[in-house]
């Protein structure tokens, strides 16, 4: 599912804003484009990696840990002139490449055994398996660390630079010795000397230039002066120049083989600068979560309205110059409830607690952290619709509401239970009856659609449909009536006042235009919204209260069908106890019939027939009745077994009377051939049952409450280092039965990491419950992987 967000969406809830402030710590302007570029991430698993990133990246800032990247050339135009054959590469090209190079080897250093494993995300981001520092060491074999090429970049260039270092010095020398001369001789100017194209010239009055031999470089712009190359250094100059033009020629062959190695790592190097565009905004994104004190939300894979503690996240930086404290609010829509409405006085909150709901899910979408609870939860949605503020639009000739109508009605078609839709003041600007009627309907629409919203507004008619209908809930940002001033704190689950003649008093407005307006309105408008008020909450209460008794109701059905359960087993293992003691006097009677069979041959040769035949079939009567006993008990514990308990081919079941476990190979009848590790045998149905994970009654485990003392001080915590595997599984079945019980919301199991055995162990007794939602692992300064959190 791609999320689409358009233009206007952007700059409405002004995520435009954060993207400057978190460019501002990129070093490239190719991280900033690519930050502009990469937008909304919409995999789930790609989206908690770069929320892991970011993670990283602000836990090393925490922990004073210095890694940042040096500024940085974009080298595109470089690696594309790079990758055409036979191109050699300027002087300036090379170095900005190597400069990439060297930024890029620099962060991969950084990185020590320890701070791969701490950093993980961060340092997979980063690592790059063809990558090879020996680019960056030819590269160095040729320039020096101001980007100048080296004197000793070959051999022929070694000698050339020697050369011309002798020629210069001897030249000099001449020079000098000259100037010293025709000064003497006061044929020179105050000046003496100058540089003309490159060369040391003797500047003399014009009138003196027959009188030294040379070659005329300049004249001034008055013509009275003269500047002149003498001959004595001309040769030299000329053997200088000559060299200059060798050295030239020596450095594009340099720079020749050296382009030739570099287009040999053409595929790495772009791949290099890549990663390092990425690196840059990762650093860039972890340092703007780090300044706003951002945290990774619990991200789940669908739409959801439920965050603690949010703070609209410029208002934050804002503060960071101001010292101001953002004041923080909590939105959790229950119930079925996915839309909020919420009432207000002007300038309390409402469009920036509407906007800061929507900046944080943008904010969250491009893997940045945000200013919120950490046990908030974050959805996947497909899309957000905003229509907040004015569209006039003059080239369309549309006006405010018209302009408000026609995107909300883009807005109505398009959406579904996947969008997020957030409508500030709704209805407004047209007669607020017509337009809290249509408003209405809008409304209506999209919880008819299950799409998700905010919407703000000062209707009372709305706030009566929110109070009625299904799907929408009240909230207001409460007013403290005694300093008349707005608290920006945001209430779920009752209507807001607009407190108009509270803050019309409090700015001074005329007392007889208030009580004339006051007057106007009456006492029943106020009794009206206080009664919505008061219904509101009173409702609330009631939904609370019945959902409590829907969740006791859930708890005490399911103890009831496990103690059912297990009274079921224990009826089906008391038979088949008496079916083994029957067995047992079956054995019995058979082994005695030896010794009774001699008392029956001995009563015959005494000639007591009549009373040896009562005995034998006295004794027959008896097995008879002890064999009809046992089918009896057989042919119950067979009917008592419910149709889900019904087993077939290929099921896993156990022996009632152990706890073996086999796979059925066929059925005939009332026996079945069972498969026991590498032993076939064939078995009574009616002795067997199926193993606890594929009996429907077992899918939910029994509650063992063996042991439970239903008593509140409950502790959430279990540590079970150092337990065997036997005693930690009977001790994490107590533990989980009294969570139930106790209504605990979140578990925490430390069991160590070890060999992980005590861990996996955990994980499949949590499967065995339904109530567990889910589990995760917490930061590693929290015990990582040796720790489990599980949540109800």
């Amino acid at each position: 599912m791609k999320i689409e967000i358009s233009q206007r969406t952007i700059e409405q809830l002004e995520f435009d804003k954060i993207f400057t402030l978190v460019g501002q710590y990129c070093k490239g302007v190719a991280g900033e484009e690519l930050l502009r570029e990469d937008l909304f991430e919409s995999d789930f698993d790609r989206l908690k990696g770069k929320l892991d990133i970011s993670s990283d990246v602000m836990n090393m800032i925490q922990e004073g840990q210095s890694l940042s990247l040096a500024e940085y050339q974009d080298i595109s135009e470089d690696l594309y002139l790079l990758n055409k054959k036979g191109y050699v590469l300027a002087a300036d090209s090379v170095m900005r490449i190597a400069h990439t190079l060297r930024n890029y080897d620099s962060f991969v250093r950084h990185f020590d055994a320890k701070k791969n494993k701490t950093y993980q995300h961060l340092y997979a981001l980063g690592s790059l398996a063809v990558y090879s520092p020996l680019p960056l060491v030819e590269i160095d074999k040729v320039f020096d660390a101001k980007g100048d090429i080296r004197p000793d970049a070959s051999p022929e260039l070694s000698r050339i630079s020697r050369r011309i270092l002798g020629i210069a010095k001897r030249m000099d020398n001449e020079f000098d010795l000259m100037l010293k001369k025709y000064r003497e001789a006061h044929q020179l100017t105050q000046t003496g000397e100058s540089i003309r194209g490159g060369r040391r010239v003797l500047v003399l009055p014009v009138e003196n230039k027959r009188k030294i031999s040379g070659v005329i470089h300049d004249y001034s712009a008055s013509g009275k002066t003269v500047y002149i190359e003498p001959q004595e250094v001309l040769t030299l100059n000329n053997d200088l120049y000559e060299l200059e033009n060798d050295k030239r020629t020596e450095v594009y062959r340099i720079l020749t083989t050296l382009s030739e190695y570099l287009r040999g790592h053409h595929g790495m190097i772009q791949m290099v600068f890549d990663r390092l565009k990425h690196i840059d905004v990762a650093l860039a994104k972890g340092t703007f979560s780090h300044r706003i004190q951002g945290v990774v939300p619990d991200l789940v894979n669908h739409p959801v309205l439920e965050m603690k503690a949010v703070r609209h996240p410029l208002l934050v930086w804002q503060g960071l110059e101001s010292g101001q404290q953002t004041i923080p609010f909590d939105l959790h829509l229950k119930n079925d409830n996915k839309i909020l409405l919420i009432s207000g006085p002007n300038a309390g909150g409402k469009s920036v607690t509407l906007k800061a709901i929507g900046l944080i899910h943008l904010m969250v979408y491009n893997g940045l952290l945000v200013p919120l609870h950490p046990e908030s939860k974050i959805g996947m949605l497909r899309t957000i619709y905003t229509d907040i503020g004015d569209h006039q639009s003059i080239d369309e000739g549309l006006s405010t509401y018209s302009s408000h109508l026609t995107n909300l009605k883009d807005i109505v078609e398009s959406c579904d239970q996947n969008s997020l839709v957030l409508l500030d003041e709704i209805g407004s600007g047209t007669d607020p009856k017509l337009g809290g009627a249509i408003a209405e309907g809008i409304l209506n629409s999209l919880i008819y659609k299950k799409t998700y919203g905010v919407v703000t507004t000062h209707y009372s008619q709305l706030k009566i449909y929110a109070f009625h209908a299904r799907g929408i809930v009240n909230g207001a940002m409460l007013f403290d009536k005694e300093l008349l001033t707005p608290t920006y704190r945001l209430k779920v689950g009752k209507p807001g006042s607009s407190y108009a003649f509270e803050v019309a008093k409090k700015v001074g407005l005329s007392h007889h235009v208030l009580r004339y307006a006051q007057k106007k309105v009456g006492k029943k408008q106020h009794l009206v919204e206080q009664l919505l008020i008061d219904l509101q909450e009173g409702k609330a209460i009631l939904d609370d209260q019945l959902t409590h008794v829907r969740d006791e109701r859930q708890k005490l059905d399911r103890l009831i069908k496990n103690y059912q359960d297990m009274a079921k087993q224990y009826d089906l293992k008391r038979k088949k106890l008496k079916i083994k003691a029957k067995e047992i006097e079956l054995s019995r009677a058979n082994h005695d019939h030896h010794e009774v069979q001699q008392l029956i041959n001995k009563l015959e040769k005494e000639k007591n027939i009549e009373k040896a035949r009562e005995l034998k079939v006295s004794l027959l009567d008896k097995r008879k009745t002890e064999s009809s006993e046992i089918d009896i008990l057989r042919k119950e514990i067979f009917q008592d077994k419910s149709p889900d308990q019904n087993i077939y081919v290929g099921d896993t079941v156990k022996m009632l009377d152990g706890d073996i476990r086999g796979e059925v190979l066929s059925i005939q009848g009332d026996k079945a051939v069972v498969l026991f590790g590498l032993m076939q045998m064939q078995v009574a149905i009616a002795d067997i049952a199926l193993a606890p994970d594929q009996l429907s009654i077992n899918r939910l485990r029994s509650i063992d409450l063996r042991g439970v003392d239903f008593q509140h001080d409950f502790s959430p915590k279990l540590d079970i280092r150092g337990y065997t595997l036997t005693d930690a599984a009977l001790t994490l079945d107590e533990f989980f039965d009294k969570a139930i019980l106790n209504n605990v919301k979140t578990l925490e199991i430390i069991h160590g990491k070890g060999s992980g055995k005590l861990r996996n162990l955990v994980l499949r007794k949590m499967k065995d419950y339904k109530d567990f939602r889910s589990y995760y692992h917490p930061d590693p300064e929290r015990g990582g992987d040796g720790v489990t959190c599980i949540t109800m």
